[in-house]
């Protein structure tokens, strides 16, 4: 229903305007009535009225005098003017100020009933509009906020120490829910890439379900295979979190389903407050302080025993058998950190700090090793190992060849050769 506030000081006029127009047949509900411009004015701020029916002529506060007060309080209805007809260019002035009619006196109420209607379907059709536009607004809002997050707990955002934080991000309040699938890569190691995908779908989709059955709004990733996140708005939570029950039915959910596969479930949950980029620090940095000590994370599992360590290192085991079975590829960054599900600038963070090396130094390393082991136990010509182990020129290869050991491919296979002659 559109909201109207009457204006008049004529009692009479105000009784007739009730009683003669069908109101609720135009889909417009009275809110209010007034006999002066500062009695409606503070009625227009109490009830906030869609359209406000004004005569010009009033005691304490003139019409124009009180839509003026109007705009400046940051009032917007629509305002149709009363105005006997020697008023009629004082009317006229009126629609500059953002009137949007004027009736004449006497009034004439079919013509009023037809004004009102249209002036009705307008605000109606506005209402729906900004209701549209609110909408979208909060779905892209939603949008821009759940793809920080995924930024954040996938790493993407990780890239520098201190990424820039924006004053909505300051206000935001969450709590953070990981739960992993332990032993994931080495019981889903023989698995079809498209069985991989199926499990994994099943398991969002039941974490889904009963986050979304329990809490309001959840963020929902899964970071990378095996492993799943929710972050969750503390601000729209009908109760204090973490509800204990909640935690524990979606504990034995998620442990059920990896022990059906031969895994084992873990939930880690931290209750918050966590700003955006706290997600990112008890996320990530946590992966090797806080789960070990157990001092801000919790385990819920069958027994609630303290957590353990965070599965970084079967990431790394991953990236290592990768690239243990396709030294003969072009390896990249990018290529290992989607293969390991996690962000480029996260796999390099972590490949450092887990290895001691870059991910090139490792590569090369275990490309030279090949070569060394190619070279000592076959009889491949120099140009098909310097391919089987990934390098597309010979001089290239035999250049970094040299820089490790300080021989050639072909000098060391010669030195080999002529070590086993001399032990012969």
């Amino acid at each position: 229903m559109v909201t109207a506030l009457l204006v008049d000081d004529e009692r009479p006029v105000l009784d007739n305007l009730q009683s003669i127009l069908p109101w609720n047949d135009m889909g417009i509900e009275i809110t209010g009535t007034a006999g002066n411009g500062m009695d409606a004015l503070q009625l227009a701020e109490r009830e906030a009225p869609d359209l406000i029916l004004c005569d010009i002529r009033m005691p304490m506060m003139d019409g124009l005098t009180f839509i003026s007060e109007l705009r400046s309080r940051g009032i917007n209805s629509d305002i149709l003017l009363l105005t006997g007809y020697q008023e009629f260019e004082y009317a006229r002035t009126a629609l500059k100020h953002g009137v949007k009619e004027y009736i004449t006196k006497p009034i004439d109420y079919y013509m009023l009933e037809n004004v009102l209607r249209s002036l009705a379907a307008g605000i109606l059709m506005r209402k729906e509009r900004e209701s549209k536009l609110q909408a979208r607004d909060e779905e892209i809002g939603c949008w821009v906020k759940r793809n920080r997050i995924r930024e954040v707990l996938t790493g993407e955002a990780w890239s520098t120490p201190a990424p820039p934080v924006s004053m909505t991000e300051e206000e935001e309040s969450y709590a953070l829910f990981v739960a992993e699938a332990c032993m994931y890569f080495d019981k889903t190691r023989q698995w079809s890439v498209d069985r991989k995908r199926e499990w994994n779908r099943r398991v969002s989709e039941r974490l889904e379900g009963i986050l979304q059955s329990r809490f309001v709004s959840p963020f929902v990733f899964q970071v990378r295979e095996g492993e799943w996140c929710a972050a969750l708005d503390a601000s729209l939570q009908p109760e204090p979190f973490p509800a204990r029950a909640g935690l524990q039915e979606m504990t034995e959910l998620f442990v059920g389903i990896c022990a059906d596969s031969g895994m084992e479930g873990r939930l880690l949950v931290h209750p918050g407050p966590l700003q955006t980029l706290d997600l990112a620090a008890v996320y990530h940095a946590s992966r090797h302080v806080l789960l070990q000590s157990g001092e801000r994370l919790c385990l819920l599992s069958a027994d609630e025993q303290t957590c353990g360590r965070k599965n970084g290192d079967d990431v790394i085991e991953t990236a290592k058998h990768y690239i243990s079975a396709h030294l003969c590829s072009d390896l990249s960054v990018e290529e290992l950190a989607e293969y390991t599900g996690i962000s480029g600038s996260y796999f390099c963070h972590l490949f450092k700090a887990r290895c001691g090396m870059t991910f090139l130094e490792y590569v090369t390393r275990e490309r030279l090793a090949a070569a060394k082991a190619l070279l000592a136990g076959s009889n491949y010509s120099i140009s098909a190992i310097c391919s089987a182990v990934g390098y597309r020129e010979r001089r290239y290869f035999t250049k970094v060849f040299h820089k490790h050991f300080g021989l050639t491919p072909s000098e060391y296979r010669d030195q080999l050769r002529a070590g086993m002659h001399a032990t012969g």
